[in-house]
């Protein structure tokens, strides 16, 4: 479902599951906060989120490199903040924005939103990681 519709069917829930890099769905890291924000007034203690991303620094998020990153660096955005489409034979969709974020990064953007990091998911830092989002 989307964002706007699970916020307003989100006290239901116990643990969210952001999994396949859906941390990032949230596109720039204002819109993560003003969302997790309005989670964390709404959900019940103990409620937890699994987020899942990928550092864009090392090769495992698509289409970023060391360009990509720079570039964004110099329009003052967060390196893994990137635009997509989807093409899929005579279809495209309309472009959408997506946020890849590193651990600490992610760790600065919960910063006021009522969620912190608990364990984190993933051997290498290099890896996919699933950060286990617990209320403040």
């Amino acid at each position: 479902m989307s964002i706007d519709t699970l916020s307003r069917k989100i006290r239901s829930f116990d643990t969210i599951v952001l999994f396949g890099n859906n941390f990032g769905m949230f596109g720039t890291p204002e819109r993560v906060r003003k969302v997790l924000k309005d989670w964390a007034d709404k959900t019940t203690p103990g409620t937890r989120i699994l987020a899942e991303s990928t550092n864009p620094y090392c090769g495992g998020a698509p289409v970023l490199d060391r360009n990509y990153y720079h570039r964004n660096r110099q329009r003052d955005i967060m390196p893994g903040q990137s635009r997509l489409r989807f093409r899929y034979g005579g279809f495209t969709s309309p472009s959408f924005d997506w946020l890849f974020v590193s651990r600490n990064e992610m760790q600065t953007i919960l910063r006021g939103t009522g969620w912190h990091q608990g364990r984190i998911l993933g051997a290498r830092s290099s890896d996919p990681y699933v950060a286990v989002l617990e209320k403040d």
